[in-house]
C-alpha cells in the first residue's frame, strides 16, 4: 500500500511539473537568439526635442516602446507584455534596448511607442487596449514648446515571430501643432531724393508673444487620437489657470530678423530667426482658440540718412508694438499633427497678419488665409 502510495506521488508531481512547465512556456515565450532591433521613422518630420522637418529620425534621441506577445494572429488581447515600456536608443550600430530582447520561436507580436522616452517622467504610458496616453500634459515654458510629443502608427499587422524582419519598423506621428512665423516687409521703404541722399530704413522683428492660448491637455491615442483640452468650465476642478502666455521671441531693438527684399526691392517673405542657424517654431497643445488669443508683435524701424557712402544722419530707431487677435485667423481650431504659419507683413507703424495651414514641413496649402 506505501508502495502504491509512493508511485501514486510521484505520478502526481510529474504531472504538476508538467503543468508548470507549460504554464511557464504560456507566460514566457521559447526564444531563439535573435535580438530585436528597431527602425524608427516620421511621418513628415523627424521626432525630437527640438522642431524639425524631415523624416529622419536623430540618432541622439530615444523613444519608449512595449512589445505584446500573442499565441495566436487573431487573438484580440496578449498573452503577455513581453516588452513594457523599455527606452529604445541608438547604440551606434542599431537601434535596441538596454536589456536585449530576443524574437520568440512562435507566436505574433505587436509594438506600441511614444517620443521622447523623456516624457514617461511626465506620466506617458503605453498599454495594448488605451495605445499611448498623456494624462494632463503641460507645456507651460517656451522650452517645453520645442519638445516634440509623437506617438507610433499601428501596425498593418501583428508580425509572425518565426518570420520576424530585421528590424521592427516603428513610424511616428506628431501629436502637437506646429506654430512658425514669416516676416516681410509692406512694400521698398528706402527713398531716395533728388539731392542725392538717401534715406535707408532697415527694419528688424524683435519680440513675439502668443496669448491667452491653452497650456494643458490629455491625450488618448484609442479608439481615435484626441486631445482633451482643460477649457475654461472646468477651471474649477483644478487650482492653476489655463490659459498663458508664450514668450517666443525677446531680441533687443534691432536685433531681430532683418526684413528683406529680392534684386528687384521687391518684399520678400523670410522665417523669422530664433538665432542665426534655427528658425522660430512653437509645439502647442491642439486645441479651440481662446477668444481672446492674440499675436504680440514689437518691431524696430531704423534710419539712416547718406550721400553715396558718407553718413549725413545718424542712424536713429524707433519701436512700434501690435497686438493681433488671432481668433478665427485663418480657423478657431489648431489642429493635431498641423503646421501653421503665421506671415507677419511689416510697415513703418502698422502691420497686417496672414496664416495658411500646411503640413508638418510647410509644403501643403491645408487651409486658405482669410
Amino acid at each position: 500500500m506505501n508502495r502504491m502510495c509512493r508511485i501514486y506521488n510521484k505520478v502526481a508531481m510529474m504531472l504538476i511539473s508538467a503543468l508548470l512547465m507549460v504554464s511557464c512556456a504560456l507566460d514566457n515565450p521559447v526564444e531563439k537568439q535573435e535580438i530585436m532591433t528597431f527602425q524608427p521613422v516620421v511621418n513628415k518630420a523627424r521626432a525630437s526635442k527640438a522642431i524639425t522637418q524631415s523624416t529622419e529620425y536623430l540618432t541622439t534621441e530615444s523613444f519608449c516602446i512595449s512589445a505584446f506577445y500573442f499565441t495566436n494572429q487573431d487573438d484580440a488581447t496578449p498573452q503577455t507584455n513581453y516588452i513594457e515600456s523599455n527606452v529604445v536608443s541608438h547604440n551606434g550600430t542599431v537601434w535596441n534596448t538596454p536589456t536585449d530582447y530576443y524574437w520568440p520561436l512562435s507566436g505574433y507580436m505587436d509594438f506600441k511607442a511614444y517620443s521622447p522616452a523623456s516624457l514617461s517622467s511626465q506620466g506617458a504610458k503605453i498599454e495594448y487596449s488605451n495605445g499611448v496616453s498623456l494624462l494632463n500634459y503641460k507645456i507651460d515654458s517656451f522650452e517645453d514648446t520645442q519638445v516634440d510629443f509623437m506617438y507610433s502608427e499601428p501596425l498593418n499587422d501583428k508580425i509572425t515571430n518565426a518570420e520576424h524582419p530585421e528590424e521592427v519598423g516603428i513610424t511616428f506621428k506628431h501629436a502637437l501643432t506646429q506654430v512658425a512665423f514669416t516676416v516681410e516687409p509692406q512694400k521698398y521703404f528706402t527713398t531716395t531724393a533728388t539731392d542725392g541722399t538717401t534715406n535707408q530704413v532697415t527694419i528688424t522683428i524683435d519680440k513675439l508673444s502668443l496669448r491667452n492660448m491653452y497650456y494643458r491637455g490629455s491625450f488618448s491615442q484609442n479608439p481615435t487620437p484626441q486631445w482633451d483640452v482643460y477649457d475654461e468650465k472646468k477651471q474649477e476642478l483644478y487650482h492653476d489657470a489655463c490659459l498663458i502666455d508664450y514668450t517666443l521671441l525677446n531680441k533687443e531693438p534691432g536685433q531681430g530678423t532683418k526684413l528683406q527684399y529680392d534684386g528687384t526691392n521687391k518684399p520678400k517673405s523670410v522665417p523669422v530667426k530664433l538665432n542665426e542657424n534655427t528658425d522660430l517654431a512653437a509645439l502647442l497643445i491642439p486645441q479651440t482658440l481662446n477668444q481672446e488669443a492674440a499675436l504680440d508683435v514689437t518691431y524696430s524701424v531704423t534710419q539712416t540718412t547718406k550721400r553715396g557712402d558718407e553718413v549725413i544722419v545718424e542712424p536713429y530707431t524707433i519701436t512700434f508694438s501690435n497686438s493681433i487677435n488671432i481668433q478665427g485667423n485663418p480657423k478657431q481650431v489648431l489642429e493635431m499633427g498641423k503646421k501653421l504659419v503665421y506671415n507677419i507683413r511689416i510697415g513703418l507703424d502698422a502691420i497686417s497678419l496672414e496664416a495658411t495651414y500646411g503640413d508638418w514641413s510647410g509644403n501643403e496649402e491645408m487651409v486658405e488665409p482669410q
